[in-house]
């Protein structure tokens, strides 16, 4: 089990690298910002594979005037036609996914794209107001701390290039004892 992510040590360094304003991280300072950010963060960097992460983020609507306009059901089909494309791309390992709804829901934190979870009657159903100022803001953040900790992960990439370098040794010894063994077979003297 990995430690909670220090969300004021990931902005910080988004401040001195120049990714975030003085401005805006005067704004991050809200009490309790910071535990609304953590539970939309999700799988640990250490625990991605991939030597790039793709990060995708969605908000849908879960306003009254979605249901009063009719449009519940649109905005689950266009969640889960996203869903569906990153799910079958070639680059689908490096994808992680969160859903935040509008008004603050967390419906799955930052995690492979694989393991999304898919809008329905039971989970999306807009009934609530229109807080579009705040939760943006929550949802902005989070990807932001999320790819400050990609950002400042030198370790976890100096590991995977090991692992790569290793796989690429591994596969070409392979090769190489498959292939003596061609050679010894079909060209051995009577």
């Amino acid at each position: 089990m990995s430690t909670p992510t220090d969300i004021n040590s990931l902005f910080q360094a988004a401040q001195s690298s120049g990714a975030l304003s003085a401005a805006s991280m005067q704004a991050l300072t809200i009490a309790d910002i910071g535990a609304m950010i953590q539970a939309g963060l999700g799988t640990p960097v250490d625990d991605v594979t991939a030597s790039e992460a793709v990060l995708v983020t969605m908000m849908p609507d879960d306003s009254g005037s979605i249901r009063f306009a009719g449009n519940a059901q649109a905005v689950r089909d266009g969640h889960n036609l996203v869903l569906d494309a990153l799910q079958h791309s070639h680059q689908r390992d490096s994808i992680l996914a969160h859903t935040r709804f509008l008004n603050g829901h967390v419906l799955f934190p930052y995690c492979p794209i694989m393991q999304t979870v898919r809008l329905d009657q039971h989970n999306y159903d807009p009934a609530l107001g229109t807080p579009l100022y705040d939760q943006t803001v929550v949802l902005l953040e989070t990807e932001l701390a999320r790819a400050q900790e990609f950002a400042d992960n030198d370790v976890s990439q100096i590991r995977r290039a090991f692992q790569v370098f290793s796989q690429s040794a591994v596969r070409a010894s392979q090769s190489a004892a498959h292939f003596g063994q061609a050679v010894l077979g079909g060209f051995g003297t009577p």
